[in-house]
């Protein structure tokens, strides 16, 4: 998975003509209603991870509100029933499939492969709820197109801080990137806290440490000076991620865009719990 990407300077600038792509074909959209069976899941959909109770729940507000919120699409060629993929709102499909009502959608023009999956991991993760390594995936497939990561962190909504240390956790062990999976026992599934100071360390002594705090043996507390020290013994240079000192202001501005969209969601879910509770 290692791909050639300059961190400090991006010389080839084509990853602003795909943003640029994905801006136009989203403007452009038109809305579409359309039977669930004649849509396809995207093939590298960023988000893997449903929860069953989140499924159960917006599959009983769609039968009682109908899909509140459209999703995107785009039409590829016919196979069989199939006439559209999706790029976001996998969640709000499934909830349409069992209400058994159609789905609504912004149907956008899209030629290429690229540019679906940045629309895909925008619409994505502009939203609370996904997986670390989720997380970790998308803006990994976003550098390997030579996305900035200030950029990415703008897209985003998080900091540029944060994107550079979740993308870290590309460097886990498998065994150590398999603990962070939402479906363990909370008392077996590691700390996104620890994840990020893991993904510093060499990756021959990671598994050990994550043990260790999983057993309560070092606390998070105390993690990061355990990983340098490590790392120290083992003769190996732990990774470090810097940001340079210009692009801290936008992760200011980011990360307060982030909070604002976060209470927005916040109202939005008080708001649809009343206008299910008054109509029961």
């Amino acid at each position: 998975m290692t791909t050639a990407i300059m961190l400090d300077g991006v010389k080839n600038e084509k990853w602003k003509a795909i943003l640029q792509k994905a801006k136009t074909a989203l403007a452009k959209g038109r809305e579409i209603r359309v039977s669930p069976d004649r849509i396809q899941r995207m093939k590298d959909q960023p988000r893997v991870h449903f929860g069953q109770a989140g499924l159960n729940f917006i599959t009983e507000s769609m039968k009682e509100m109908g899909q509140i919120t459209a999703g995107l699409l785009r039409r590829i060629p016919r196979s069989g029933k199939i006439d559209f993929e999706l790029l976001d709102g996998e969640r709000r499909l499934i909830g349409c499939t069992r209400a058994g009502i159609n789905f609504r959608g912004i149907l956008v023009n899209i030629d290429d492969e690229i540019v679906p999956y940045v629309i895909a991991a925008v619409a994505n993760f502009n939203r609370e709820g996904h997986t670390p390594t989720e997380v970790s995936d998308s803006i990994h497939r976003l550098r390997s197109l030579e996305i900035p990561m200030y950029e990415i962190a703008k897209l985003f909504g998080i900091s540029e801080m944060w994107a550079g240390q979740m993308h870290g956790l590309q460097n886990l062990h498998p065994r150590v990137r398999d603990m962070l999976n939402p479906d363990l026992p909370k008392d077996r599934k590691l700390p996104i806290t620890a994840a990020v100071a893991l993904s510093k360390a060499d990756i021959s002594i990671q598994f050990d440490l994550a043990r260790k705090v999983l057993d309560k043996k070092i606390g998070l507390g105390i993690l990061r000076g355990t990983v340098i020290k490590a790392s120290m013994r083992a003769g190996k240079q732990i990774r470090l991620y810097h940001r340079k000192p210009s692009h801290r202001w936008t992760s200011i501005k980011n990360k307060s865009a982030q909070l604002e969209r976060t209470l927005n969601d916040l109202e939005v879910t008080v708001r649809d719990l009343d206008i299910l509770k008054s109509a029961g």
